[in-house]
């Protein structure tokens, strides 16, 4: 199995906000929900995006939604980012992007 691409996550969940897209879960991108909890966890540190609302449940997941938006430094960071734009196709072909997370 390749090496887990935590940062090409956290792009693709700052695309998502960024397109205003603010329902998503662990499933979406194929890890566990203590991943995505680090993920989330390093996304608010890092102050690329604020307003969460994290809702867990037995079948959900982590879903992000309601006053979720990308802040200043999240742009930036898809700004330095952005030949992964070309590729990044969203949530749907999501899996086929990340090398072993398999789809």
């Amino acid at each position: 199995m390749a090496k887990l691409d935590r940062k090409k996550i956290i792009y693709a969940i700052l695309s998502e906000l960024n397109e205003v897209n603010k329902t998503f879960k662990c499933d979406d991108f194929g890890v566990s929900q203590d991943i995505y909890f680090d993920i989330i966890n390093a996304i608010i540190n890092n102050n690329l995006a604020q307003g969460f609302k994290i809702v867990t449940g037995k079948d959900l997941g982590v879903v992000f939604s309601g006053d979720a938006y990308i802040t200043v430094p999240g742009i930036e960071f898809l700004e330095q980012n952005s030949t992964w734009g070309k590729a990044y196709a969203g949530l749907k072909e999501f899996k086929s992007w990340i090398p072993g997370i398999g789809g």
